[in-house]
């Protein structure tokens, strides 16, 4: 478990927090993509393309956001936005 830090402010408020190791933030990250997944299957593609466009602005290289946007964006017919995520893929070979 990690020690809490604390900061304070200029104004003398208190700030805590804790150290993110690179495990949660994957963990994270697992489960926004599942997530998605979830919703898409529950027939909630638009709310999947907005949990995944905010995971994409956190991780903007990760393939596999690009991946379920681009899936995504061609089953609700967005043909401009599935295009450019395919031509992200073209730009950047795996």
């Amino acid at each position: 478990m990690h020690p809490i830090h604390h900061l304070r402010t200029e104004n003398d408020f208190e700030i805590r927090f804790a150290p993110v190791d690179a495990r949660a933030i994957f963990q994270l990250f697992q489960a926004m993509l599942d997530l998605a997944e979830a919703l898409e299957q529950l027939g909630e593609a638009r709310n999947a393309i907005s949990l995944l466009s905010k995971a994409e602005s956190e991780y903007p290289s990760s393939r596999a956001v690009r991946f379920r946007l681009l899936h995504l964006y061609r089953s609700i017919g967005e043909k401009p936005k599935a295009v450019a995520e395919g031509d992200w893929f073209k730009s950047h070979p795996g």
